[in-house]
């Protein structure tokens, strides 16, 4: 029987993976069919689906570092939409369309002068 618990040992030459996250995967995924409403894949709960999709319309608002959602790149701008999808068996889950706007152009401030 040992009396203790660890070993003297040097750490792995290697650092372990770091794991992306399934957002970042998504995003970028979405990035390569600019302008198309693409459907996450995954169902999830109600709440989770419309904070997603709230995080992501506001995206642009906020600084990408404090994000719940990862993978946001600084002037993303995003649309997104959640609710059930007709397909999906389960009326307990749901889905976030979402649609990267590419270099969205600054709000227009129309004057009558």
């Amino acid at each position: 029987m040992t009396s203790s618990y660890t070993i003297a040992s040097t750490p792995a030459a290697e650092a372990p993976r770091r794991r992306r996250s399934t957002w970042a995967l998504i995003l970028e995924e979405s990035r390569k069919h600019a302008g198309a409403w693409r459907r996450v894949a995954d169902p999830m709960s109600r709440t989770t689906a419309s904070q997603i999709a709230s995080d992501l319309r506001c995206a642009h608002q906020r600084n990408p570092a404090t994000l719940r959602v990862k993978g946001v790149l600084p002037g993303d701008r995003w649309e997104s939409r959640w609710g059930h999808d007709a397909a999906a068996p389960d009326p307990e889950k749901y889905f976030v369309w979402l649609r990267w706007v590419p270099e969205a152009p600054p709000s227009v401030v129309e004057s009558a002068w």
